[in-house]
């Protein structure tokens, strides 16, 4: 037993005073309406007014959202794991062999939309007059990638150490980091998710494609509601954001790694690597069923190429 020096004061007083019963269960409304009465909760629950919320979809709606957005961001995560794993050699080359102003061209035809400075959302903030108009303005690539800009990524390292790491880690690795870079975009309303109340997403701590983003009800499952509440999960609308953030990255990546390949080393795309197509279809590849990665396999299965 512990010693009671170790045991928190207001912990120590309510066993004094008998054994501690548990909570009797509350239903949605009152859930609800306990959380509207803490200050917190009511950043979460109410508007600008302090009004209650409203709901900007349907649940229906947002499983379809989710589930698209889910199929895309793994679709380019196991195209990102093949190009790494068949050809890691050939884009650290060609990737080092290039000029400063040879990366800077190529990663703007990959993505025109990829802003010259570093921290552009700082420099969008910095160049806008404070109104709303000018704040709508504002690009929301930048407020959503702040790092991802020609003067950071025009370097040998950045490119290849998000290449490395995006690819040989599972998203749900990075589902934190990518909730707080959109802190700022939200802040200022750049960022408008969608609002769905009574469910909680589940993105930290999931290592499946299954479950990874998978939507949880309160009245199901009442500790969906408290990891919500603390900051460790997000609700629907904020969690499908956070979904569209590596998805978009990881497509960057992909188009960025295929153009290196073509059209700096001119690497044939053969059936036993891998198969460009239109640039209209966002660089998916297609992959072939006799490669070593199928996309008929679950993304739980596949194998680290470090293995």
């Amino acid at each position: 037993m512990p010693s009671s020096k170790l045991i928190h004061p207001s912990f120590q007083r309510r066993t004094e005073d008998g054994p501690m019963s548990l909570p009797t269960p509350m239903n949605f409304q009152e859930i609800q309406d306990r959380l509207m009465t803490c200050p917190v909760s009511r950043i979460h629950f109410a508007d600008e007014n302090g009004n209650q919320r409203t709901d900007t979809t349907t649940i229906e709606q947002m499983r379809t959202l989710s589930h698209s957005t889910r199929r895309a961001l793994f679709q380019a995560w196991s195209e990102l794991r093949f190009i790494i794993s068949h050809h890691e050699s050939e884009l650290c080359k060609g990737w080092l062999q290039m000029s400063s102003p040879q990366r800077k061209k190529l990663l703007a035809k990959v993505c025109p939309e990829v802003p010259e400075t570093h921290r552009p959302d700082l420099a969008s903030l910095r160049e806008a007059d404070r109104t709303e108009s000018a704040i709508g303005n504002m690009s929301q690539f930048a407020m959503r990638f702040r790092y991802l800009n020609l003067q950071d990524l025009s370097k040998q390292g950045p490119l290849l150490w998000m290449l490395d790491s995006r690819s040989r880690n599972f998203p749900s690795i990075f589902a934190s980091a990518d909730w707080s870079f959109i802190r700022l975009g939200l802040k200022t309303k750049i960022i408008k998710p969608h609002y769905l109340r009574g469910y909680t997403m589940y993105l930290n701590g999931e290592w499946t494609e299954n479950t990874y983003g998978r939507l949880v009800p309160w009245e199901v499952d009442r500790t969906a509601i408290l990891k919500y509440h603390r900051g460790i999960a997000p609700d629907p609308g904020m969690g499908l954001t956070i979904l569209e953030t590596p998805r978009d990255l990881l497509i960057f990546l992909v188009r960025s790694s295929i153009s290196i390949l073509v059209d700096i080393l001119e690497i044939a795309i053969t059936k036993s690597s891998l198969e460009r197509i239109s640039s209209s279809s966002k660089a998916h590849i297609l992959l072939q069923e006799d490669d070593r990665m199928s996309p008929k396999t679950s993304v739980a299965d596949y194998q680290s190429p470090a293995e």
